[in-house]
């Protein structure tokens, strides 16, 4: 998990629980880059060169990105899990 060295684990977790996954990073530059490429896309069918943004992620980028997003995913679920089982304990007290 991407996390600041400054942030301590109790902020962590109210990000967490509060909603804010790595997955929603990840989500957010998709839409960045999608946004950017769509804005770009005549300019690079002429062949001309743009200033390199999100829009002009290579094809290896996005293969690494997705391989991150599809492990995050997995690790987020674990998390999500425990904290369900930890909420459930908790409750059954």
């Amino acid at each position: 998990m991407f996390t600041p060295t400054w942030q301590s684990k109790l902020e962590d977790t109210f990000l967490w629980i509060g909603g804010w996954r790595l997955t929603l990073a990840i989500h957010l530059l998709y839409s960045k880059s999608g946004i950017q490429f769509e804005a770009k896309i005549g300019d690079l069918i002429r062949g001309l060169t743009t200033g390199g943004d999100l829009g002009e992620l290579a094809p290896n980028q996005i293969k690494r990105i997705d391989r991150l997003q599809r492990k995050t995913i997995r690790e987020e679920r674990v998390l999500s899990d425990k904290l369900a089982k930890q909420q459930e304990s908790v409750a059954d007290r």
